[in-house]
C-alpha cells in the first residue's frame, strides 16, 4: 500500500469520488501533486495499470477546488488536472492531451465567471488549463488575474496567505511573460504590459532588484511594444540602474524623526535607532554621488543632518542641493527656512525670488513674502502675501503673516530676525 492509500484509511475524508471528479480535501495530500512542467499533446489512453492493485486506471479530473473541495486547502495548494487515478491506492499518472477546442471552453467559462464575479469558479478554470498546458500565455495570463481579483475581493487578515497568493499571481505573470517571450504573439501584448508591470513593480516593492532588472531588460526588448510603455519601462530602468530604491528605504527610517512643517518629529533614542539613521544617512550620501540629477536625497540627507543636530552639515548640503536642483520647491522651502534661522536674510531672498519665478506657488509665495519683510521692503512684501492669499485665500499661515504685516506697515517696530517675527 502506498502513502496516499494509508493517509485516506486514516481520514475519510481525505478524498472525495463523483464520477471523474476525484477531489483531494487534505493538505498534505495535496502537497503531494506536483504541478505538470510540460504539456502532454500525445497520451489519450492510459495503458500501464495501477502499480498498487494492478486495476486500470479511470480517466479523472484531480482537483483540490469545486464545491466538494475545502476552501482552505483549494487557497494554499490548488491542484486542477486532467488525468488517470486509482483512488483506492492513492495512484494519479497526469497530465492527459487535453485538445484545444476544450481549453478555449474552458477559458471561455473562466472569463464569463470572472465577469459575473466568481472569481473563486474562476481561477479553477485557469488553474486547470495551466496545469494541462504549462506554457500556455492566455492560461497563466487569465490565472494571473484570477488570483489579482480574489486579492482584491477577498478580506484576507493573515499576511502570510495574502502573501501567498501574491506570489502565486506573479509566478503566473512570470509564466506568462516566458512564454510571450518565446513566441511572441503582437494582438496578446496589452496582456504582456499588464504582465510586466506586474512582475516589475512587485520585485522593486520586494527589493528583488536582480530579478527586476532581468525582467526589464527581457521586456524591453520585445519589439512590439508600444512606444509608450516602453517609456514608462525605461523610467523604472533608471530607477533600478541608479539605485533610486535606496531612497524609499532611507526614506522610510528617517522620515519620523524629521523636522516637518505642520508635524511634530519624535525625539531620536540613543544607541541602535540612532545607528540606523546614521546608516541610512551613508546610504543617501552615496545615492545623492550615484544619482546626482535626483533631487530628494540630497533633501532627505539635509534634512537628517538638521535633526540630528548638524545645522552647519545640513546648511551646506542644502546649499548644494540648491544649486544642483533649484527648482526643486522642497529644497528651496527648507534651504530658504535654515538660511533665515542664521539670519542670512540676503541669501533666502535669492532663494525665494528664484523659487517663486520658476515654481509658482501659495507656500513659495508666503515664504518670499516672509523674506522680504525681514528685508525690509513691506510693499515687495504686501505684493508677494497678495498673490499667495489669490491662490489660497484659506491659507492659515499667509493670513497670520497678513496680520503682522498690517501692524509693521502702520508703524510697528520691524523685527530684524525670524525669532522677532514669529514672537509678534
Amino acid at each position: 500500500m502506498g502513502f496516499l492509500s494509508k493517509l485516506f484509511g486514516r481520514r475519510g475524508e481525505a478524498i472525495v469520488v463523483d464520477g471523474e471528479v476525484v477531489t483531494l480535501r487534505n493538505a498534505e495530500v495535496a502537497r503531494s501533486i506536483v504541478r505538470p512542467s510540460a504539456a502532454n499533446f500525445a497520451l489519450e489512453e492510459m495503458k500501464e495499470p495501477c502499480g498498487g492493485c494492478g486495476a486500470q486506471l479511470r480517466e479523472a479530473f484531480i482537483t483540490t477546488g469545486g464545491e466538494l473541495g475545502d476552501p482552505k486547502v483549494w487557497r494554499d495548494h490548488p491542484v486542477a488536472v486532467d488525468g488517470w487515478a486509482c483512488v483506492s491506492c492513492g495512484v494519479f499518472r497526469y497530465p492527459r492531451k487535453i485538445d484545444p477546442a476544450r481549453i478555449h471552453e474552458l477559458t471561455e467559462e473562466g472569463a464569463a465567471l470572472g465577469r459575473a464575479g466568481d472569481y473563486t469558479a474562476a481561477e479553477l478554470r485557469f488553474c486547470r488549463i495551466v496545469w494541462n498546458w504549462p506554457g500556455y500565455f492566455l492560461g497563466h495570463l487569465n490565472y494571473a488575474e484570477a488570483t489579482r481579483t480574489r486579492l482584491h475581493s477577498e478580506k484576507i487578515d493573515d499576511r502570510l496567505v495574502e502573501r501567498r497568493l501574491s506570489q502565486r499571481m506573479i509566478e503566473q505573470y512570470e509564466a506568462a511573460l516566458e512564454a510571450y517571450v518565446a513566441t511572441p504573439t503582437p494582438r496578446l501584448i496589452a496582456g504582456v504590459v499588464r504582465a510586466s508591470f506586474a512582475t516589475i513593480e512587485d520585485a522593486i516593492a520586494n527589493r528583488a532588484i536582480d530579478r527586476a532588472s532581468r525582467l526589464l531588460h527581457q521586456v524591453l526588448q520585445l519589439a512590439d511594444l508600444p512606444e509608450e510603455d516602453r517609456h514608462e519601462l525605461e523610467r523604472l530602468r533608471v530607477y533600478i540602474s541608479e539605485g533610486r530604491w535606496r531612497f524609499q528605504e532611507a526614506a522610510k527610517v528617517l522620515m519620523p524623526y524629521l523636522h516637518l512643517q505642520g508635524r511634530p518629529n519624535a525625539p531620536i533614542p540613543s544607541g541602535e535607532v540612532r545607528k540606523a539613521l546614521v546608516t541610512a544617512m551613508d546610504s543617501l550620501t552615496e545615492l545623492v554621488a550615484d544619482a546626482p540629477s535626483f533631487p530628494e536625497p540630497t533633501w532627505l540627507l539635509a534634512k537628517a543632518k538638521e535633526c540630528l543636530g548638524d545645522q552647519q552639515g545640513a546648511l551646506a548640503t542644502f546649499r548644494a542641493a540648491h544649486a544642483q536642483h533649484p527648482t526643486f520647491e522642497p529644497v528651496a522651502k527648507d534651504f530658504s527656512l535654515i538660511l533665515l534661522e542664521k539670519d542670512e536674510i540676503e541669501e533666502a531672498l535669492a532663494v525665494n525670488r528664484a523659487i517663486t519665478s520658476s515654481c509658482p506657488s501659495a507656500e513659495s509665495y508666503c515664504n518670499l513674502a516672509v523674506t522680504e519683510l525681514l528685508g525690509g521692503d513691506l510693499e515687495a512684501a504686501q505684493a508677494a502675501l497678495a498673490k499667495s492669499l489669490a491662490l489660497d485665500p484659506n491659507d492659515k499661515i499667509a493670513n497670520a503673516v497678513q496680520s503682522r504685516l498690517a501692524k509693521y506697515r502702520a508703524g510697528a517696530k520691524l523685527p530684524r530676525t525670524i525669532r522677532e517675527l514669529e514672537r509678534g
